[in-house]
This record gives C-alpha cells, structure tokens and sequence, in this order.
C-alpha cells in the first residue's frame, strides 16, 4: 500500500551497542522494553503481522524486503492504517 501522506508509527531501534555485539557473535538479552522508540515514516507497507514477546503483543510491518517492530499491537496498526486508506 502506498501512503502517499507518510503514516507516522512509533519503532522499536536497537539499544546502543547490541550490533557490535551481534556482529561478535554475542547474543544480546535486551528485550523490546529495553530499545529505544523512535517514530518512523513509511510511505511504502507491503504486509503487518503480529508478534509477541513475553506475552505482550506488538506488531511488525513489512516494507520493501525490512522489517519494522512497532509497539502498537496489529489491531492498532490496522486501525491506524485505515486512516490512510481511504
């Protein structure tokens, strides 16, 4: 779907740090809860789905081959959706 107003929803970025220790071959235990949110513009979503992490629902958006982790659970982000979909 294309948005061609941009639909601003707030994502989940990776704590300073867990890359360099992604790139070590140290898995990091940060949790959704310990990144840090910053908001996003898509102007591009080609599917969302859920997910959930110890029992919290959020949901991940899927553009142009990436994937986005959101703090809105999927029926907020369907909602948020319709808004552009007019």
């Amino acid at each position: 779907m294309l948005i061609k107003q941009g639909l601003k929803l707030p994502i989940y970025h990776h704590a300073e740090g867990s890359d360099a220790l992604a790139e070590l071959g140290i898995q990091s235990n940060n949790n959704l809860e310990d990144c840090d949110v910053q908001i996003v513009i898509f102007y591009n979503i080609n599917a969302i789905s859920e997910y959930v992490e110890n029992d919290k629902p959020y949901s991940i958006i899927h553009a142009n081959g990436s994937e986005y982790v959101s703090r809105l659970t999927i029926k907020q982000l369907e909602a948020e959706i319709a808004k552009y979909n007019v």
